[in-house]
This record gives structure tokens, sequence and C-alpha cells, in this order.
């Protein structure tokens, strides 16, 4: 997917909708862009995913599909393995792909270093166990 070629056709209009979702955790699908829909997800500690008939929302008030839940990024980061933290990201992203997650939003994406969210070495191992995502 070229995606400069991609916005380089793409209108205004087209860049602004891709702001706003198709729902509340999937994005927009354009087709004549050869842009698919993703299935987000939250949970810092491993997935919570909310199907769409069981009422999805953004406070977890209703279920979730089952999956595991890992320790505190900060715990895990605090034991200074970055093995563990690698093993953990793979698992994550397994589960993520077994039930269709497109996007996990404790993936880090860089925006975090410049607005000072979070720094230290464990914030430095635990973005190695989300790349391994």
């Amino acid at each position: 997917m070229d995606i400069d070629k991609i916005i380089g056709q793409m209108t205004l209009e087209d860049k602004i909708a891709l702001c706003s979702g198709e729902t509340f955790w999937e994005t927009k699908k354009y087709e004549k862009y050869g842009i698919p829909s993703l299935f987000m997800c939250d949970g810092p500690h491993g997935l919570r995913k909310q199907e769409r008939e069981n009422g999805a929302d953004m406070l977890g008030v209703n279920e979730s599909r089952p999956s595991t839940c890992f320790p505190a990024e900060v715990t895990t980061a605090s034991s200074w393995d970055p093995e563990l933290l690698t093993e953990i990201g793979h698992a994550i992203g397994e589960e993520a792909k077994e039930q269709g997650v497109g996007w996990h939003s404790s993936v880090r994406t860089g925006q975090e270093d410049c607005c000072n969210w979070s720094n230290g070495e464990e914030y430095a191992l635990s973005r190695r166990r989300l790349q391994s995502y």
C-alpha cells in the first residue's frame, strides 16, 4: 500500500472523514483507496474488545471478549527483563490477531515523547513490550 500515493489521491473531505469512525470501535472503510476498516480496542494490560452486538462503550460497562490480563506496564518494565516484555507483546498481538483487532491503543506511536507523558527506564522497557505487538 503506497500511503503517499493514496493521500495524494484523496479529497480534503475524505481526509477529514478519516478522523471519525464507522462505529465506536471501527474505522471507516474506503474501498476506492484500498483502505480497509480496522477494528480497534484498548486495554493496556491486554485486550478489551467489545463486540458491536453486545453494546460497545468507552467505559467498559458492557461485556468484553475474554482475554489475558497481564500485569501493568510499569510492573513488567520494572522486571528489567526485555525478553519477558517481548513475550508479552507477542501474546497480546496473537490475541489481537485471533480476535480480528487491527489496532490496539497501547501501541505507542511516538507522540508520547514530545508530550512528556512518560519517561524513564521503565518507559523505555515498556515500549519494548508494545513494539513486539
